[in-house]
C-alpha cells in the first residue's frame, strides 16, 4: 500500500523535478499542492470575516445567488494563486482583493 507524501515531501519532490517537467506540468502540480493545502485549512479571517469572498465577488457584479454558491472555491483558489505569487501565506482577504487590483485588474 502507497502512502500519500505529507505538503513537505511533496514540495520537496517538486523542487527537485522543476526542470524535468514537460510543458506547465509542474506548475500545475505546485498549484495543485498550493490549493490543497488552502482547502485544508480555514481562512484566518474564516470567524471574523466569513462572507468577504461572497461580498467581495457581489461587489465585482456577481449575482449574489452565483457568489454565494462559488465564494468558497473562489477564496481557496486565490489563496493559492495568491501565495504562490508573493511566496507568503495569505493573511487577510484584502490581500487577495488588493493582488486582484494589481495583478488581473491593471492590465485589462
Amino acid at each position: 500500500m502507497t502512502t500519500a507524501m505529507s505538503y513537505t515531501e511533496r514540495a520537496l519532490f517538486l523542487a527537485a523535478v522543476k526542470d524535468l517537467g514537460e510543458g506547465d506540468e509542474i506548475m500545475a502540480a505546485t498549484y495543485d499542492l498550493f490549493v490543497d493545502m488552502a482547502a485544508s485549512t480555514p481562512a484566518p479571517w474564516a470567524d471574523t470575516d466569513p462572507h468577504a469572498a461572497e461580498l467581495y465577488l457581489v461587489s465585482r457584479g456577481t449575482d449574489p445567488a452565483v457568489a454565494a454558491a462559488g465564494a468558497a472555491e473562489f477564496e481557496v483558489n486565490f489563496r493559492a494563486i495568491v501565495a504562490m505569487g508573493t511566496g507568503e501565506p495569505v493573511h487577510d482577504f484584502r490581500q487577495i482583493a488588493d493582488w486582484i487590483a494589481e495583478h488581473v485588474d491593471a492590465r485589462q
